[in-house]
């Protein structure tokens, strides 16, 4: 997996900064979206591999999905996006397209002070206790947040926060682990 990061990091790059500079940073993170949904699909990902279908084909076929789920791609973009689709093709890439899209969007998150968190809880977040854990992340680290839920009941109470390299594990199954080991002898 950190190879598939690697290997698309210039692409991320550089697909930014010409959305960037075209002021049209959100429409090619949906095309990114879009793109890796359908690599997704079995038949497309069958049509991808199939060493009997000419490069081109495939480069027209997503090109003419993409513009059919994404409407709102402009003349200015078709042009990128073939060439996009192309590139990929060529250096044999597209199976990075959704590591591109995942780094796409950390570079959109950095360029506008944004970090994304996931809490994990073992049961449903109220609002009021979603906008607290913003707040406190907000505060801690000094960046506007996204916050995403979702719900793991073996964590019995508690949550687990994932933000950027972080993990801030206050679970009611951590602190059982811990009392555990303690417990045996083995100090953390």
């Amino acid at each position: 997996m950190a190879l598939y990061l690697t290997l698309a990091r210039p692409y991320a790059s550089a697909l930014f900064m010409v959305a960037k500079e075209s002021n049209q940073l959100f429409l090619w993170l949906n095309i990114l979206k879009t793109l890796t949904e359908f690599i997704k699909n079995k038949s497309v990902l069958s049509l991808i591999n199939n060493p009997n279908v000419p490069r081109e084909k495939v480069k027209n076929i997503l090109f003419e999905l993409l513009c059919e789920k994404e409407p709102e791609i402009i003349c200015d973009v078709r042009k990128k996006l073939g060439n996009f689709l192309q590139l990929l093709l060529d250096r044999k890439k597209l199976i990075v397209s959704s590591d591109i899209a995942l780094l796409y969007k950390n570079l959109l998150n950095d360029s506008q002070g944004v970090l994304e968190a996931k809490a994990v809880s073992a049961f449903p977040l109220n609002s009021f206790q979603k906008k607290q854990i913003k707040k406190k992340l907000e505060k801690r680290f000094i960046r506007k947040i996204k916050l995403r839920t979702a719900i793991d009941k073996s964590l019995i109470g508690g949550c687990v926060i994932y933000i950027n390299n972080w993990v801030i594990d206050g679970s009611v199954r951590e602190i059982l682990t811990r009392l555990a080991k303690s417990l045996r002898g083995k100090n953390l």
